[in-house]
């Protein structure tokens, strides 16, 4: 059955854009009205769904901070929400996020409440923010739900930061390592092309494989460059079918190293979400279903959405972890724990250190053992094209001598 992109509004007002395998799009317009939603549109998810929309870029997570502690900052000072609004509209400087903020001001001003309004924004404000929110209005304590979010947002940056702190220097000794062979390979190589051009003996094999490499590289560079954009484009089509994105999804977690530090990366995601979520008064499943449709990587998704049936069933947060795999056995001792004394919130956060630790440890090894093994299988390519192209010049000042 084909695959159905929808959105619509539930009966408290919350908007949802989704999608779902349906025979049709009347029977899923049935479906979804039978629930008592209002349907906005529904569109059949296929090829044509690959367009620019799908790169409409969301308000980076600085940017996010900083809105939240200047928001934070103005409720504090007693200002109400449509003053605070009139504030922040003018320090944002992404137009997008500002054009948000003037939609959600027009709809509070029109009496809907404020996460009724940034929950129609879903792009800018994700759906943990929002249910957040949503529970800050309804206890009275919003100023405190806004600071654990910030709380929450920073430790999740921070974590970012480390990850892409430790990609980076592998990824500049790669760049320059390219950018080396390719000076060799074509400014240095043409010249020495002309030398061997009067070279009345055969080539040695290495300066043979060599000179071919490089004349193949330029008279096919058109069609190279065009099958790689046509493989890049077939690949994102193809993960972005649900069968597609599921089988990237496992072999991303299945690399050696990389696939265990994406895991716990996940596990500090799902425990500092799930902490931050019942801190704030919401309850265990839905708390859940909002982290099942907050990560992306469609297998944990999955496991996610088999622990929220057993915990439906009456099982218990830990039982549902342990029988779907998701969290490693010492995290599942510590939410048993947790349940058994009342401190389950702070158990979720004592395993999000721990995992980030842990992922702090991997990062550093990872480090230590890839810049090595890159510089010399770097080394071991300069090595060979310098000698591929000198090798001639060697032979023939030994056949003279």
């Amino acid at each position: 059955m084909p695959f159905f992109e929808y959105k619509i509004a539930k009966e408290n007002g919350t908007v949802i854009e989704d999608k779902l395998e349906a025979e049709s799009e009347e029977a899923l317009r049935s479906r979804l009205e039978g629930e008592g939603s209002l349907v906005f549109y529904i569109k059949k998810k296929g090829l044509s769904s690959f367009s620019l929309s799908s790169f409409r870029r969301s308000a980076s997570s600085q940017d996010f901070l900083a809105f939240n502690q200047q928001f934070l900052a103005l409720i504090k000072a007693g200002l109400p929400i449509l003053a605070s609004m009139d504030i922040l509209v003018e320090r944002v400087t992404d137009p997008t996020f500002q054009k948000a903020l003037l939609s959600i001001k027009k709809d509070v001003k029109g009496g809907a409440s404020l996460s009724d309004a940034m929950s129609k924004h879903p792009k800018i404000f994700p759906e943990l923010y929002v249910a957040s929110i949503r529970t800050g209005e309804q206890t009275g304590d919003l100023p405190e739900i806004i600071q654990r979010y910030i709380t929450y947002l920073k430790k999740m940056l921070a974590l970012r930061k480390k990850i892409k702190s430790a990609i980076a220097y592998p990824a500049f000794l790669i760049t320059v390592s390219i950018i080396v062979v390719l000076f060799l390979l074509f400014y240095v190589m043409p010249t020495f092309s002309g030398i061997y051009a009067g070279y009345g003996k055969e080539l040695p094999p290495a300066t043979r494989i060599l000179l071919s490499t490089v004349d193949f590289i330029k008279t096919k560079i058109y069609f190279l460059i065009a099958g790689i954009i046509l493989l890049i484009i077939l690949l994102k089509i193809a993960v972005r079918s649900e069968r597609g994105r599921l089988i990237s999804d496992k072999w991303i977690l299945s690399l050696p190293v990389a696939g265990d530090i994406i895991i716990k990366d996940i596990i500090v995601r799902i425990n500092r979400t799930l902490s931050t979520l019942l801190k704030g008064g919401i309850p265990l499943v839905t708390a859940m279903e909002i982290i099942a449709k907050a990560i992306t990587n469609r297998v944990i998704s999955s496991r996610l959405g088999e622990a929220i049936d057993i915990i439906k069933g009456g099982g218990t947060l830990s039982a549902a972890f342990e029988k779907t795999g998701i969290m490693p056995k010492m995290a599942l001792k510590m939410i048993a724990v947790g349940e058994v004394s009342g401190s389950l919130e702070e158990m979720l956060n004592n395993i999000s250190e721990i995992q980030e630790e842990e992922i702090d440890l991997k990062l550093t090894r990872l480090t230590t053992l890839i810049e090595p093994v890159i510089m010399i299988f770097m080394g071991i390519i300069v090595a060979f094209i310098v000698i591929a192209m000198y090798l001639p010049i060697f032979n023939l000042a030994g056949a003279v001598h």
